[in-house]
């Protein structure tokens, strides 16, 4: 049973977390022994190349692309498939890879503050709408031919791409990415209100937007939505998973479609669990991490830790996982696995990143400050080392 508690808990954590892999085409391996973190690496990786002949002010190749702009292009194939589903984490995460991409970072207000467009999201998400967020970006990158065409070159002893002196072309080309979405993946049943806010369409497209329009799922119409203007629709016999669409059509006769599901729901589904007794703990901030709120819940009948299971907070970009909402996913997908783990006596302990994004050896340090906590407590806790529990972590 406690073999099947486990690979189920982390079959459902690791399912709606939100996750994305690196683009694997084109790698460089970097060999040198220095101390420098993985980022520091990469920006060095690209820091002796020239970028005058960026035509976008935007290098993406500086940034380490989390999701990947090829799979983004709003575009429908020959076979009728759809670019990789869009959400707004898709969006912030890029939005993010752009901000770091600036090589002119005033030419751009755009790309500011990725923490401001999360603000704005929510400030509509308060009011009681849903707002839409798109952006519409060129870009530049190191075309795939520039190492062959002897136009860059990677030199082994300091890592890092240098240009070639006296080269007959640019080692750079010009793409595109779009991608839009709604900025909730949650949608209680009943009359919505979407709208599409200037400021939450992000461009430097040198195309005149003429017309938006989402369909709410495969069996419905298109409808035309007015920038900066309520969309009313009656939703209200909606329930469960649907997939919306959202079509841009430009002055050019430029078409750009892009799809996001999003999960609807009657009231708010969720049972308490986990209500005997609980506790915090406040990992502070040093100069190895930025620490962590730690959030426990004791087994049935316990008021002490003594059968740890630790759940670490995903990759989370937009900072909206937590404690709470955790607990309502788990129960809400599977409530007699919850009350299983509560009725065996296992304590939750769910670690909360006060920086998510920050560098994995620095986060990691933070787990394991609380894994030492965790058996302290329980060194403490449980006088006779038989009935010490092993810990568990997902």
């Amino acid at each position: 049973m406690r073999t099947l508690i486990l690979s189920t808990l982390f079959c459902l954590i690791t399912g709606f977390a939100f996750s994305q892999n690196l683009d694997s085409t084109n790698t460089v391996t970097l060999s040198d022994s220095s101390d420098h973190n993985f980022t520091k690496k990469w920006e060095h990786l690209f820091s002796s190349i020239s970028t005058d002949s960026i035509k976008t002010c935007f290098f993406l190749d500086r940034a380490i692309n989390w999701v990947s702009p090829a799979k983004h292009q709003g575009v429908v194939g020959s076979d009728g498939t759809l670019d990789d589903s869009c959400y707004f984490e898709t969006i912030f995460t890029m939005h993010q890879s752009f901000k770091l991409a600036q090589v002119d970072t005033g030419t751009h207000t755009l790309f500011d503050s990725t923490e401001l467009l999360e603000a704005k999201v929510k400030q509509y998400t308060d009011a009681g709408k849903i707002p839409i967020v798109a952006m519409y970006m060129k870009y530049d990158h190191i075309r795939d031919s520039a190492f062959v065409d002897s136009l860059l070159y990677f030199d082994q002893s300091d890592t890092s791409i240098h240009d070639v002196a006296g080269r007959n072309a640019s080692p750079f080309t010009t793409s595109t990415v779009f991608a839009a979405a709604t900025g909730v993946r949650e949608i209680q049943q009943g009359i919505c209100k979407f709208i599409l806010p200037s400021d939450l369409y992000l461009s430097n497209m040198d195309k005149t937007l003429s017309k938006v329009e989402i369909k709410l799922g495969a069996q419905a119409q298109w409808q035309e939505i007015t920038m900066n203007t309520d969309l009313t629709a009656d939703l209200s016999n909606i329930e469960g998973d649907l997939v919306f669409e959202l079509r841009f059509t430009y002055s050019d006769g430029t078409i750009k479609i892009s799809h996001t599901p999003v999960k609807f729901y009657k009231t708010d589904p969720y049972v308490a669990a986990y209500q005997n007794a609980t506790d915090t703990w406040n990992i502070a901030p040093s100069a190895n991490y930025y620490g962590a709120k730690v959030n426990i819940a004791y087994g049935c009948g316990k008021t002490k830790l003594t059968k740890p299971f630790i759940i670490v907070e995903p990759f989370d970009p937009t900072d909206k996982m937590n404690f709470g909402k955790t607990m309502k996913e788990l129960v809400n997908r599977s409530p007699d696995l919850i009350k299983e783990m509560e009725a065996q006596g296992y304590d939750l302990v769910y670690i909360d990143f006060n920086y998510n994004v920050d560098y994995l050896e620095r986060n990691t340090a933070v787990v394991q400050e609380v894994i030492n906590r965790v058996n302290a407590a329980k060194a403490a806790n449980c006088k006779n080392y038989y009935k010490r529990k092993e810990d568990i972590m997902v």
